[in-house]
């Protein structure tokens, strides 16, 4: 059935006669919620640093209707993208590698506080995911920059322009 108020009719019939109850039925989207503090956060100075950031930085809650015991235990960091190439050796990024480093457990992850000077600042896109208990999943992301300078802006060229680490977490 379709989401939304249903009228159920059922008869049973048997050998003197028939019974008929009718009961509204209400299907809801059963789709799992990630409710966020925030959509974004930028980091300075690029120094080439690490900068840890953990799901409670940007998840405030999860829930899902069709599971109560879904919270924000159960969210998972499912791939975070860069907008820049991770190594651009005629660029000026630095000269590093694993510039995103998702955490075993999926809780948190490292992003190299770096962009290429010779570009338009690095975007970090983080996606979270939620599973329910009963294969219903969705997700949220957020924006992490790097802007080309202080007080500046990153431009997000997105995933394309750059690579994609995902997580080994279901």
């Amino acid at each position: 059935l379709s989401i939304g108020n249903h009228t159920v009719t059922i008869t049973t019939t048997g050998a003197c006669s028939s019974e008929t109850q009718t009961a509204i039925l209400n299907v809801s989207s059963g789709t799992p919620v990630i409710n966020l503090h925030t959509t974004s956060a930028t980091m300075w100075p690029p120094n080439h640093q690490y900068q840890t950031f953990n799901i409670t930085d940007f998840v405030a809650s999860a829930s899902s209707s069709c599971d109560t015991s879904v919270d924000i235990n159960d969210v998972v960091i499912q791939k975070v993208s860069s907008d820049e190439p991770e190594e651009n050796p005629a660029g000026a990024d630095g000269n590093t590698l694993n510039d995103i480093v998702i955490a075993p457990d999926c809780k948190s992850v490292q992003l190299r506080r770096e962009r290429d000077g010779n570009l338009n600042g690095r975007v970090y896109t983080i996606t979270f995911k939620v599973t329910d208990s009963f294969g219903n999943s969705t997700t949220a992301t957020v924006k992490v920059n790097v802007p080309k300078n202080n007080n500046g802006t990153a431009i997000d060229n997105g995933a394309a322009a750059g690579y994609t680490v995902n997580s080994l977490c279901p």
